[in-house]
Parts: structure tokens; sequence; C-alpha cells
């Protein structure tokens, strides 16, 4: 058991992850409301732009121990270590979630110094976006001829906003539910695109002719695997 962080594994440094807190699943963001001539609670946490619930960021906890034997190299290993984590920000990936790679940050301070030279054990809490990223970029082009109806496969097991650019001509158009607000011809416009659920979508596009490409990258609750 290990992880990566901004692609460096535990092993290559020497450590060995002993104990590790994995959030399988996000905490919910649930807002409830009770009314004194109601029973129960009304429930509004999917009262917002996207009509779905939202999630809290992940926390995750790895307790490490350093293996490497004490020895006259023992100070340059352990700043080797501190060098690796003073970047706070950045990508962790977990053994246990093949696939995938979170946007996270190191949230706590520890002595390398004094902890690996005498316990030779130390913690790392990270917080993470509450989903996923894979690693390669989905993406795409469709011809669309005075509107029509496209359809744009979404691989990831939870909903992405891709970026859209447009090339051709607008003159009131819709892409699903958002506007087109660039009007008249276009080079390489970007656009505020609807959400995709996981698997396929099928969009609807009103007053526009021209070339239209996407780009995301799919997000996962867990693995991609």
């Amino acid at each position: 058991m290990g992880f990566k962080w901004n692609n460096t594994h535990t092993i290559d440094l020497g450590l060995l992850a002993t104990g590790q807190t994995l959030p399988v699943i996000p905490e919910p963001k649930i807002v409830t409301e009770e009314i004194s001539a109601r029973d129960g609670f009304f429930d509004f946490s999917n009262v917002n732009n996207s009509h779905r619930v939202h999630y809290r960021p992940r926390d995750w906890i790895f307790r490490c121990v350093l293996e490497k034997a004490p020895g006259a190299d023992l100070n340059s290993h352990i700043n080797n270590i501190a060098a690796l984590f003073t970047n706070y920000k950045g990508w962790l990936e977990v053994d246990q979630c093949p696939g995938v790679r979170w946007d996270a940050i190191i949230t706590n301070r520890f002595n390398l110094s004094t902890i690996a030279s005498t316990l030779r054990e130390f913690t790392i809490y990270f917080q993470s976006q509450a989903f996923a990223y894979g690693f390669s970029e989905i993406t795409g082009t469709r011809h669309v001829n005075d509107g029509g109806l496209i359809t744009i496969y979404n691989p990831g097991t939870w909903h992405v906003r891709p970026d859209i650019y447009l090339t051709g001509a607008a003159s009131g158009g819709m892409i699903g539910n958002m506007p087109i607000v660039h009007q008249g011809q276009m080079t390489n416009a970007s656009i505020v695109a609807p959400e995709l659920a996981p698997g396929q979508n099928q969009i609807t596009i009103t007053g526009f002719t021209g070339q239209l490409r996407f780009v995301f990258t799919p997000q996962y609750i867990w693995s991609a695997v």
C-alpha cells in the first residue's frame, strides 16, 4: 500500500504507509429546513443551478514509516522527503484507486528532521476535491448545420462540464439550456456548456451552423477501473 504525490511514490522515498484512512464516498452537502406547519422537513440539497446534490472535500490520512536504516546519508534522505512534501498542492494518486488522481493539498505541518530521525514515523493529512480526475482528456468535434442534436459520451462516473469552442455562425442560439452569448461569425469562441452526466449525453443545439469542438477530463467517484 502507498501513494504518489506529484508523481513520486512513497516506495521511491523508502516510506512504508502503515495505516491509511480512505474516504470511499464523499460527504454530501445536505441542506434541510423544518417548517413549523408541516411534519418532517424539506430537502433543498439539489436546489441549485445543476439541480443535483454537491459534495464536501475528502480528507485522507496516511501514517508513514521511514524504512531506510539510519546512516551517514539519513539527513540527505530526509531532506529529499521534506522537499517533496514542501509542495503542499498537487496530484495525489492512491494505490487502491487505480486510473485516477486527486487534486489535493497537504493540510498539516510536521517536523521531518525530528520525527523521522527518532521515531521514524509521521502522519500526512491531505484534503482533495470530492471526485477524482482521469489521466487523459477527451476531445472531439461535431459538425452542426442550423442546429440539431449531438451526442457526447462521458466515460466517467460523475458529472463534468466540458470546454466547448465554436467556429461558425450563430444567431440567438442555445446549447442545451445554455445560451450562445457570441453572435454572428466566430472562430474558436469559448462557450459555457451544460454538464455531461455519466454515459451517453444528447444535447440539442439551435441557431448555430459550423464546427463544435469539446474538451473535458472525466471525473470518477472512486477509481477508473
